[in-house]
C-alpha cells in the first residue's frame, strides 16, 4: 500500500496536475493582490500628497510602486516560471512589516498592542494562503519580527534584551512550525 503510495507522489502527471493548480490559483490571487496594493499605494499618496494630512517618508512610497511592479512583473510571467511564487509570502510579509514598524506606528500603548495582533494575525495568514517556501518565508520573518519586537519592546518595557530574545526565538520558531 506504501509503495502505491509513494509511486502515485513521484507521478510526473500528478506533478503537471499540481503546477497547473497552482498556476490557476495565482492567476486569481496576484491581481487581487496587486488592485489592493495599487489602492492602498494610491490612497497612501493622495493622503500624504495631495490632501496633506500629515508626512510620508519618500521611501515607503518608493516601496510601495517597487512592490506593485514587482507584482505586476509577477502576474505577466508566473505561467511560465513558477518559481516566482516563492517571492510572494516573503514580499508580503516585509511590507506587513514595513507598514507596522514604520507606517502606522505612533507609540502609544494602545497602538502598539493592537500592530501586534494585527501583525501576527495577517502574518499567520499571509503564510497559511502563500506557503510556497517555508524557509526563506521563516528568514525573512525572524530579522523583521525582531525589529518589530525590539522596537515595540523598547517602548513597553525598556531594555530588556535577554526576554525580548526569548520571545523573538518562540514567535520565530512557532512561525517556523507553522510554515513548514
Amino acid at each position: 500500500m506504501l509503495s502505491k503510495f509513494m509511486l502515485s507522489f513521484n507521478d510526473p502527471d500528478l506533478k503537471e496536475i499540481y503546477k497547473r493548480e497552482k498556476v490557476e490559483f495565482f492567476n486569481k490571487v496576484v491581481p487581487i493582490i496587486g488592485a489592493m496594493m495599487l489602492f492602498l499605494a494610491g490612497t497612501l499618496e493622495i493622503l500624504y500628497r495631495v490632501i496633506e494630512l500629515g508626512t510620508l517618508p519618500k521611501y515607503i512610497s518608493l516601496i510601495n510602486w517597487i512592490f506593485l511592479l514587482i507584482i505586476f512583473i509577477i502576474g505577466c510571467l508566473h505561467r511560465n516560471m513558477t518559481w516566482m511564487h516563492t517571492i510572494i509570502c516573503p514580499g508580503l510579509t516585509a511590507l506587513t512589516f514595513l507598514y507596522l514598524s514604520f507606517v502606522d506606528y505612533d507609540y502609544s500603548m494602545g497602538s502598539i498592542y493592537y500592530s501586534l495582533i494585527i501583525g501576527f494575525t495577517l502574518n499567520l495568514f499571509i503564510l497559511v494562503i502563500f506557503n510556497e517556501a517555508w524557509f526563506i518565508s521563516t528568514l525573512v520573518y525572524a530579522p523583521f519580527l525582531s525589529y518589530y519586537m525590539y522596537k515595540t519592546g523598547y517602548d513597553l518595557l525598556g531594555s530588556e534584551v535577554e526576554e525580548l530574545a526569548m520571545r523573538c526565538v518562540f514567535c520565530i520558531l512557532i512561525y517556523a512550525t507553522i510554515a513548514y
